[in-house]
């Protein structure tokens, strides 16, 4: 991935679906660690690439368990 690229991640409540955008945009590491300190729900992330306009690309799942020994 190259420096250009901006993240972005989608929190999925994994007891009611319930979405959300987190607000940081950064690198994956930047965007992971802002999701778990500020989640406030057991939710899975969705990862996309926002850096090109109009245009949303997925990059990555991380599951509520998983999220838990990231970072």
């Amino acid at each position: 991935m190259n420096n250009k690229n901006k993240l972005q991640a989608l929190s999925v409540s994994i007891v009611n679906g319930q979405t959300f955008w987190q607000s940081k945009v950064g690198s994956e590491i930047e965007v992971i660690k802002h999701a778990k300190r500020y989640l406030k729900r057991k939710a899975d992330l969705i990862i996309y690439d926002i850096s090109e306009e109009n245009n949303c690309k997925f990059v990555r799942h991380i599951s509520y368990a998983d999220l838990l020994n990231i970072c």
